[in-house]
């Protein structure tokens, strides 16, 4: 059991938002934290920890009033590649790390020297899936928010990705890697004004979702019908000015 006050959080923790926390300072409220939270001693600062893995409960016992915590200490990972490759896996074992986060990770990690394949073998990833997640880091930064928002997904924005490091080969003879990619998001998306209107419409489960949202047919039925100003008084979309 250590204070939670002589808990430091990561300065390069992985998941770079903890989320709402509100049901899990609750549920410890009530049951206590059930899993401990990984730490390791901070170099010269005697008595303090800089936390691995749990920031989420960490953030939720705070929440919840505690004042000591239930820690794992690690004592094997002294260096920040280790940290990293710790607090991935982690994470990825845990919960849904987002894709850009996931990334973020992998870059840094090969920043400190680690080539593709240690990446892979240290943290249990196919080296195809390491491969991927690399590609999106060469997204600009509108494009990695879009990923995140999930307004593109990532196989489209890692798609784009290839098609640039295509035409850089063309025009160049090599590919431009690290340059940014732009990547715009698809006109009908859950954002779309009629979105709503093509959710509750379909329900056609073997059909390809456009945006994830609805069928083509779908789409097509509530764009016509808005036309005719039968939703709501007629919600007029891009798409049929554009037509």
């Amino acid at each position: 059991m250590l204070p939670l006050a002589f808990l430091t959080a990561h300065p390069n923790n992985v998941r770079k938002n903890v989320g709402d926390i509100s049901e899990l300072a609750a549920s410890i409220r009530q049951n206590g934290l059930v899993q401990p939270i990984v730490v390791t001693e901070l170099p010269n600062r005697k008595g303090q920890y800089l936390i691995l893995a749990g920031h989420r409960r960490a953030k939720a016992c705070e929440r919840a009033g505690m004042k000591q915590v239930p820690c794992i200490v690690r004592h094997d990972v002294s260096h920040l590649a280790d940290h990293l490759t710790l607090m991935l896996v982690e994470n990825c074992q845990r919960t849904n790390l987002g894709p850009v986060e996931k990334a973020d990770a992998i870059r840094e990690l090969m920043d400190l020297g680690l080539t593709q394949a240690e990446v892979a073998r240290q943290t249990g990833m196919h080296s195809s899936t390491v491969n991927s997640l690399i590609l999106i880091n060469e997204l600009d930064e509108d494009s990695l928010e879009a990923v995140k928002a999930g307004d593109i997904t990532v196989g489209a924005a890692q798609e784009a990705v290839r098609k640039e490091r295509a035409a850089s080969r063309e025009r160049l003879g090599d590919p431009a890697r690290g340059r940014p990619v732009q990547v715009d998001p698809p006109h009908f998306r859950r954002s779309h004004p009629l979105a709503r209107h093509v959710n509750d419409l379909c329900d056609h489960s073997t059909r390809p979702k456009v945006g994830e949202v609805g069928c083509g047919e779908c789409w097509e039925e509530i764009i016509r019908t808005d036309a005719l100003g039968g939703i709501g008084g007629g919600v007029r979309s891009d798409a049929d000015t554009s037509s």
